[in-house]
This record gives C-alpha cells, structure tokens and sequence, in this order.
C-alpha cells in the first residue's frame, strides 16, 4: 500500500477562469477562446517541471477539442478532473453573474436538476473528457463547492469515488447531513484555499490537506513554485 501523501494540489477552473476574460474572449474571438486561455497557464509548466502531483478543474460543456489535444501534448505529471458540467452557466444569460451567488445554498449549478438529468450531464461530461489520457474519473471537484443529495445519488452509478468542496461550504450548508453513500467527501482547509502567499505561509506554519489555487485570480509564479517544491519535499518525508 503507498504511502499516504499530506498534501493533495488542487487547481480550479478552466477554462472559464474568470467570467470578465470569458466574457471578453467569447466576444473578441468566439472559435478561439480557449486557446488564448491555455497560453495563460503558467502553473502547468511549473508543476510539470518539479514533477509535482495535482489535480487540475476543468468544466467539459465550456471547453473545445483544441483544449483536448492541450492536455494530451502538455500534461504528463497532472490529472485533469471534471470540475462540474458548465459550472453554473445554464443558470443565467451570457454575461450575467449575479444570480449564482444566491444559489450557492441550493447547490449552485446542480440546484434544479434532477438525479436523473445530474447522471445525463455526467455520462456526457465523462465521454468528452475521456479523450483525454491524464483523465482521473474518480474525482469530482463541485463548482464553487457547492452540491445537492440529487448529485450524489447520481455518482453512485458512476466512476466518481471523491467529491471536492471546501470547509467554508461544507459548514454553512451543513453538507455533513448529506447521505455520501460510497463517495468520500474531500474538505479543503480555510488556510489552505485561494491565495498563494497566504497558503504558503500557512503550510510553512504546519497545515496540511488539499490545497486550492485559482490561476485567473492569482499569479504569482515564484508562489506557485515554491509550493510546489514545499509539497514535493514533505510529501516525501
């Protein structure tokens, strides 16, 4: 049996990111958007390089075949996970963000779907996604943490074993009411969510668990890289 790792590297959204590039990219260059935004992912070369473990997020009905054949050419290191089915973009008009944060509490992009309609997405999801080779079915990382019971009486069925969410949702929607079935619930620390230099200052000071970047919001490479390496090195110890 390996050895279990304390460390679990965790990278949200693609290739929407963040909706103003979205919203700017579908406009300026609706065939091409995707493209624009894998050129913006820094991180990958990085974890690449060190050989560093993580799970990247990434929403199959936004995404093209040309982001296919970009992780099947770049990712060799990192696994590629669904990361909801549109991320909450059937809830609202093209451009419209502002209702999705009032659904987060009825489970944000799952809030009207049935089990059945919730294990119709995925069989769609989970057959685009799996032209990719660093695929990982077993995980599934909820958009903006957020889920319904409907969602996972579906994955009973599926491949999926984990669901992600964070422990800011997981308690103010009281998620440990919920009946997981043969899922495990995969909770994301306060301290090690979001902002880089704040995670790396927090793993430094002893936190362990899965840590969540957010590419679009944040940047800093020499952060990113030194995360990397801290996670590479006590992993193995």
């Amino acid at each position: 049996m390996g050895k279990e790792m304390k460390y679990l590297l965790r990278v949200d959204d693609f290739p929407h990111g963040h909706k103003d590039r979205w919203n700017e990219g579908r406009i300026t260059d609706n065939e091409n958007t995707n493209l624009n935004f894998q050129n913006s992912l820094f991180f990958i070369d990085i974890f690449e390089r060190n050989q560093t473990p993580f799970i990247l997020g990434v929403t199959p009905f936004l995404m093209t075949e040309a982001d296919i054949e970009f992780f099947n050419k770049n990712l060799k290191i990192g696994k590629v996970v669904m990361h909801g089915f549109d991320h909450g973009f059937s809830l609202r008009e093209f451009g419209q963000w502002e209702s999705i944060v009032s659904d987060w509490e009825n489970g944000g992009e799952f809030k009207d779907l049935s089990e059945k309609e919730c294990l119709e997405r995925y069989r769609q999801a989970d057959k685009f996604l799996k032209q990719i080779k660093n695929y990982n079915p077993k995980d599934f990382i909820a958009p903006f943490n957020c889920y319904t019971q409907n969602l996972l009486n579906a994955f009973q069925e599926t491949e999926v074993e984990t669901i992600h969410t964070q422990k800011t949702e997981y308690d103010k929607f009281n998620y440990n009411e919920l009946n997981y079935g043969k899922l495990e619930v995969n909770i994301s620390p306060n301290e090690l969510y979001n902002h880089s230099p704040v995670v790396l200052d927090n793993l430094k000071n002893g936190h362990t668990g899965t840590i969540v970047l957010h590419w679009i919001f944040d940047s800093n490479q020499e952060c990113y890289d030194e995360i990397s390496k801290f996670i590479n090195q006590n992993n193995a110890t």
